[in-house]
């Protein structure tokens, strides 16, 4: 089983990495529950954690404010459930959490978001034509401030990826994203024809597929940048 907390400072990009997580599970069928931490008791999270039978479809719970807050003996006993859970588990944080509670889990996934912006702030740039110095330059500066990553490329074409699908969810008025983000989405969406942005989807994918099977004679950050730019197809 794996759990995944995801938080941090900055709201909207935790809650954004946990409905990217989230989405996921989603596109591979996975039933999805989704609980308040505050609102339900131990008995009504062990019966979500539970697996009905052996041959039970596979599901994803998630859970938000479970580790901020004060202490009871309600919360520790959801934080046991969690902990010693046979599936999969997600929790969203509305802030950062500290380290201690994270240790509270057991061996977990911590995603905590980093301060910086230009992750989402490239994905607002994205449209069908990405020539523009604006968006190079915000490329440029998404790829330095993830350089610690062995190729900057994987981090942000998988968020290419999901926020695409965002933006086809929202042609398709099927969104699923983050609430207050809707109407954004919405309006970046119209920028593309069906059609063009159904074939902006399967180039990534197929560009995807390419970097994983070693068929790039670029780094992937590089060999995305022309693609995104119209260099390349």
């Amino acid at each position: 089983m794996t759990i995944i907390v995801c938080h941090g400072d900055k709201k909207d990009q935790s809650l954004a990495t946990f409905e990217q997580k989230v989405q996921q599970y989603r596109q591979r069928g996975v039933k999805i529950i989704s609980l308040d931490a505050k609102k339900i008791t131990p008995a009504q999270l062990e019966e979500a954690l539970s697996q009905d039978d052996f041959f039970a479809n596979p599901k994803l719970v998630t859970l938000t404010n479970l580790l901020i807050g004060p202490k009871s003996k309600a919360r520790d006993q959801l934080i046991h459930l969690v902990k010693t859970a046979s599936g999969d588990v997600i929790i969203w944080e509305g802030k950062k959490v500290t380290s201690t509670a994270i240790k509270s889990l057991g061996n977990v996934q911590n995603l905590v978001t980093s301060d910086d912006k230009s992750i989402w702030e490239l994905m607002s740039l994205i449209e069908p034509d990405n020539k523009s110095a604006r968006f190079i330059e915000k490329y440029q500066q998404t790829v330095n401030q993830a350089a610690s990553a062995s190729d900057p490329g994987i981090y942000i074409l998988a968020t290419l990826l999901w926020h695409t699908q965002m933006l086809l969810d929202s042609q398709m008025n099927n969104y699923h994203g983050i609430p207050f983000k809707r109407l954004a989405c919405q309006n970046q969406a119209k920028k593309f024809t069906p059609r063009e942005l159904a074939d902006f989807y399967r180039q990534l994918i197929w560009l995807d597929y390419r970097a994983k099977s070693g068929q790039l004679a670029l780094p992937l950050s590089q060999e995305l940048l022309l693609f995104l730019a119209g260099v390349t197809t």
